[in-house]
């Protein structure tokens, strides 16, 4: 029994950490945006992607841990439920990473008048991606603090 939910907790994780990156980033970074509806664009957009990823990537991480927390157990998150966490990330960052750098391609290209309207958007999708760095290394720190402290 506790096997089959070892590997449940695995298929849930794998299968939907990447959905839960993708939610929570439009779903906090979308508020904090509009919480910053008084700022500068370009402080605007700084702030609500660099949340966004790393709420992003908490999410994901957070998710893994309460699903084998309450399937396989209070001690069950380790190394391999972290790496089934944060691994299948690597897709969906990857690819948004590759969508911001084909926007400052094409904003190379614009004229200035047209650029001045489509910086905030390139800006959010890079800063986006560097939130989803910054909440990889906080999950990785917070990772090996939890497990240096247990040992």
């Amino acid at each position: 029994m506790t096997i089959a939910l070892v590997v449940l907790a695995y298929c849930i994780v794998i299968a939907l950490a990447q959905f839960c990156l993708t939610l929570s980033t439009y779903l906090v970074g979308f508020p904090v945006a509009l919480l910053l509806a008084w700022a500068p664009v370009r402080l605007r957009t700084f702030v609500s992607g660099i949340v966004s990823g790393v709420a992003g990537v908490t999410a994901a991480v957070a998710f893994a841990y309460f699903t084998f927390f309450i399937l396989v157990g209070p001690e069950s998150y380790g190394v391999l439920p972290f790496l089934a966490s944060t691994v299948p990330l690597v897709i969906p960052i990857l690819n948004d990473r590759a969508k911001a750098q084909q926007l400052s391609a094409l904003e190379r290209d614009m004229s200035p008048e047209v650029r001045a309207v489509t910086e905030p958007t390139t800006s959010a999708a890079r800063y986006a991606v560097r939130g989803y760095y910054v909440g990889l290394f906080l999950a990785v720190f917070w990772f090996i603090v939890r497990y240096a402290n247990a040992a």
